[in-house]
């Protein structure tokens, strides 16, 4: 087994345990393939196994902190030291992320919509409910002043 490989491996697989993503070879995926093909080649299985380990384990670990990032892509930088591949699949992750957020907007938008012309409609209602009271107010007003003249007219005539 290529020690030295292998403590490189290593030695990136502690950076990846870092927040942010470190800087790897364009290439390192295909490197590291060609790593455990050297190792088959050569029948060393426990080698192979720990280095397919430790290759997958930076691959996930990356390409966790890649979903987090497209998922924070309004509040956040693009990261760095991404490989085209993965910097293919941020892209790909943050249209979809992109065009979810549309979707999400969208609905609420229209359901802000709908609320708003309910709630016109209702304030609309009790406008009309708010006319009919002052109305029916305005009717009896008008019926005790005229109840009042009557009354007054009525004084007058027994005064006299």
């Amino acid at each position: 087994m290529d020690v030295d490989y292998f403590d490189e491996l290593r030695k990136i697989q502690r950076r990846e345990r870092k927040v942010s993503l470190s800087q790897i070879p364009e290439d390192f995926y295909e490197s590291a393939a060609k790593f455990l093909l050297s190792l088959e080649s050569e029948k060393k299985w426990k080698e192979r196994e720990n280095a397919y380990l430790v290759i997958k384990d930076i691959y996930e670990r990356r390409r966790e902190k890649i979903v987090r990032a497209a998922l924070k892509y309004s509040i956040a930088e693009k990261p760095q030291y991404m490989t085209k591949n993965e910097e293919k699949f941020y892209n790909a992750i943050l249209e979809i992320i992109k065009d979810d957020e549309k979707y999400f907007m969208e609905i609420l938008n229209s359901g802000a919509a709908a609320e708003k012309i309910e709630k016109e409609i209702e304030e609309a209602i009790e406008k009309e409910n708010e006319k009919k009271q002052l109305d029916i107010v305005e009717e009896k007003e008008k019926r005790i002043i005229n109840e009042m003249e009557k009354v007054e007219k009525i004084e007058k005539i027994e005064e006299r």
